[in-house]
């Protein structure tokens, strides 16, 4: 006996071609009288391919919004894990902001601009986030140097 093991997903597939290739040969009128003959009703099957044929179509259109969501929380997680103590009060975070901008020349000399210079306009809900991003652009910048200096 052989030892090779039995692949039922591509037999499966092999069936439903064959299927699939015995129906494209035939007439409306024959695959009408087929389903006829099942006991179902032709209008409802055709009601069914329909929404299934819509339903793949949208999920092929967003497969670049799904992937993109996808990035999204996993972006959105990485920043939630950023080590680093964050302050409670929204002024810490504002002044550990402008701390951070300070002490990494690479934020100043155009590498990182803001329309929020003094931080006091950036809206209450973005503070936080915006402190993450800066803790993550310094412990990549860290990383990225060798000897772990500030640039």
């Amino acid at each position: 006996m052989a030892d090779r093991t039995r692949n039922y997903e591509e037999e499966v597939a092999r069936i439903e071609d064959e299927l699939s290739e015995s129906t494209l040969y035939m007439t409306d009128e024959e695959i009408v009288e087929e389903i006829r003959a099942e006991g179902r009703d032709p209008d409802q099957v055709n009601d069914r391919v329909q929404q299934i044929l819509r339903e793949t179509t949208k999920q092929y259109r967003q497969r670049s919004l799904v992937e993109a969501q996808g990035l999204y929380h996993n972006h959105v997680a990485e920043l939630r894990s950023v080590k680093g103590d964050i302050p409670e009060s929204l002024d810490e975070q504002r002044r550990m902001i402008g701390d951070l901008l300070a002490r990494n020349s690479q934020f100043s000399g155009g590498l990182l601009t803001t329309h929020f210079r003094d931080f006091e306009n950036l809206a209450d809900e973005d503070v936080e986030s915006y402190l993450r991003q800066l803790l993550k652009l310094t412990e990549m910048s860290k990383s990225s140097d060798p000897e772990g200096h500030e640039k």
